[in-house]
């Protein structure tokens, strides 16, 4: 059926970073991994479309409570980059081999979904976030550290005075320098991970490294270029307790990488 959104609203595209999650729970609510159904927009009519089922992937990065998914198809898009082969599943009464639309991901609120349908398996759903977000040594391109502090001469002694009177102080900046240097553990660290680290200042961003660390409260941070789009992978709450260790920061580092599907090359 073709028709205007509900009043409870559906789904919308999505352009932001999301945070992968496999979580499924019978509850009657939305979850990642599961498939639900929501009034999804056609792309050419944004005022009108129908219900569909889709995929739960994940919660969006800057948006509370909103949920990010796939469009699920039963039509055949073998050979379609843009479209993920999950198989079939209980969604589907008739048990027809679904597909997945990963070039298309859309944002919806728990309140907007009609009702919760069957789960992915984990292995399915881990294929799928995979393909989706480019995941892996290949789609890993690169990894920005983002200071607590600006940049050039200027920058640099407002920190150091800054940081004298207990005004200033960057969780990142203790882990990759010493008091008077940049550490050699850290560049050992920087070396053995077999992908690019480019540290910035928080007047040295490009626009799309701004929209994740929008001003100073949002920093330090760590964000990943996964297949040419950047990603949120760390914020201040989870450098803090690393108080300057460089081991304890590649710890951490490697585990929130593979929470997200990424890996290092070996």
């Amino acid at each position: 059926m073709t028709a205007s959104p509900p009043e409870r609203g559906g789904a919308r595209d999505f352009t932001g970073a999301f945070v992968p999650e496999y979580a499924p729970e019978r509850d009657g609510e939305p979850d990642p991994g599961e498939v639900v159904w929501a009034w999804v927009p056609y792309e050419e009519d944004p005022g009108r479309g129908k219900d569909r089922p889709l995929v739960v992937v994940g919660r969006a990065d800057r948006e509370p409570g909103t949920l990010v998914a796939f469009l699920l198809s039963s039509r055949d898009h073998e050979g379609d980059e843009g479209w993920h082969a999950v198989g079939a599943g209980a969604w589907d009464p008739q048990r027809r081999p679904s597909w997945a639309r990963v070039d298309r991901p859309l944002a919806v609120r728990p309140e907007a979904v009609r009702r919760e349908g069957a789960a992915l398996d984990q292995d399915s759903f881990a294929a799928l976030v995979a393909h989706a977000t480019g995941a892996g040594a290949a789609g890993l391109r690169r990894i920005i550290g983002v200071y607590r502090a600006n940049g050039g001469v200027a920058g640099e002694v407002a920190y150091v005075l800054g940081k004298l009177v207990g005004r200033a102080h960057c969780d990142l900046c203790d882990v990759t320098h010493s008091p008077v240097r940049r550490r050699a553990s850290w560049d050992r660290m920087v070396s053995g991970l077999g992908v690019p680290v480019d540290l910035r200042h928080l007047n040295e961003l490009d626009p799309a490294m701004r929209e994740l660390v929008p001003d100073r409260d949002a920093a330090p941070a760590v964000l990943v270029d996964v297949a040419g789009r950047l990603e949120r992978l760390l914020g201040p709450e989870d450098l803090a307790p690393l108080a300057g260790s460089v081991a304890g920061f590649e710890v951490l580092l490697r585990s929130s990488l593979r929470g997200r599907g990424l890996d290092l090359p070996a």
